[in-house]
């Protein structure tokens, strides 16, 4: 992105994801950018706190809404449990979620996730931990 004065989080540049692909006219697509911005996600942000990766997932997600919005969207909610939630365009279907412990879980992969609309509030469901 032209002129992207990046951001600092926990001493790392939130880098300028890539706008030129294979897309139409030679832009990146939505899933090009977020396939790059998830390998930065994981890699920058080993052993962050839950509200830092939050920020930096935000800082890279705006870039690629500014691009492809509307039809790719990172939206934020909370979690009923303190997590922080990022739904895609298709609410409880595309995500992530972070744990209060810094822990990144995907919707949809990992974990099932419901929006109560008149609340706000996330419900995340996670699978049975095996026993002992």
């Amino acid at each position: 992105m032209g002129g992207h004065n990046p951001r600092i989080l926990n001493g790392k540049p939130v880098p300028a994801l890539k706008t030129t692909g294979s897309g139409p006219k030679g832009i990146a697509t939505s899933d090009q950018m977020a396939r790059e911005a998830g390998q930065y996600f994981v890699r920058e942000t080993q052993g962050w706190t839950a509200a830092d990766k939050a920020a930096y997932w935000e800082e890279l997600a705006l870039q690629i809404e500014a691009i492809h919005a509307p039809a790719w969207v990172s939206s934020r909610w909370a979690g009923s449990q303190g997590e922080v939630v990022f739904f895609g365009k298709m609410i409880g279907v595309h995500g992530i979620v972070i744990k209060p412990d810094g822990t990144v879980l995907r919707i949809g992969k990992d974990v099932s996730a419901k929006l109560d609309i008149a609340t706000g509030v996330v419900t995340v469901n996670y699978p049975p931990q095996p026993g002992p």
